[in-house]
């Protein structure tokens, strides 16, 4: 199995020309099957999501419906349209994940191919904003505390999902951030094995996570954290 398997998805909204970046590596470097799906950004990024649907499936939502909506919606349009598709990689539009670390993630797979496998970050680094830092390890630890399972990093955007369980992340409950913790959740009580790969630890000064509202997303997710253990929706 090769990258003409691997389906890529990229969610973006009011995405720059990092994207445009993003997307001309990952045709450098052979992957095939590239999914965006613009989340409701506003008129200026119509050229940009229309030179990119040159070269991708460009999906559009008429407003914006949230990161894990958009994921729901590229993975599902990935079974219906690729059926020699064996993976989905989750990548961000912004640029803080690295060609590099995207052919680890894929080269984890094949050592270990049950496994759903996650991109962590270090972030003891100094660089990583405070608030950043506090959020992602605390997050961590009231995760390993409710589910008895340590993840470094709950809030990674580049993840690898093997096919057989893509049914299932659609009807996970979520729109927004949220959904990334509630698919960890899942994960866990269904003991499907999670692998860790290091990498890159990369934040903008102009951009970052710049679309995630801290009170309102952070209530979100540990809402999730906290509520009723949930499965998929039947």
């Amino acid at each position: 199995m090769g990258k003409a398997n691997i389906v890529i998805i990229i969610p973006a909204y009011e995405p720059n020309d990092k994207l445009r970046v993003v997307v001309r590596e990952l045709k450098e470097a052979g992957y095939q099957h590239i999914i965006i799906v613009d989340d409701g950004s506003s008129n200026r990024c119509i050229p940009l999501f229309n030179e990119l649907a040159k070269d991708c499936t460009v999906l559009r939502n008429t407003i914006n419906r949230g990161k894990g909506y958009s994921l729901k919606k590229a993975i599902q349009y990935s079974l219906d349209h690729f059926p020699m598709m064996q993976l989905v990689v989750t990548v961000d539009a912004d640029g803080q994940h690295q060609i590099s670390d995207i052919n680890a993630i894929c080269n984890c797979h094949w050592r270990q191919p049950k496994a759903v496998i996650l991109g962590v970050r270090d972030f003891t680094l100094p660089h990583i904003p405070m608030l950043r830092r506090m959020g992602n390890q605390l997050t961590s630890y009231l995760f390993q505390r409710r589910y008895h399972y340590l993840i470094t990093d709950t809030q990674t955007g580049l993840r690898l999902f093997p096919r057989a369980i893509l049914k299932d992340l659609v009807r996970i409950s979520g729109d927004g951030y949220e959904y990334e913790l509630a698919v960890l959740i899942w994960l866990v009580q269904q003991m499907i094995p999670i692998c860790e790969q290091k990498i890159d630890t990369i934040y903008f000064e102009d951009q970052g996570d710049s679309h995630f509202k801290m009170i309102r997303d952070s209530f979100r997710i540990y809402r999730v954290l906290f509520g009723k253990k949930r499965g998929v929706k039947k």
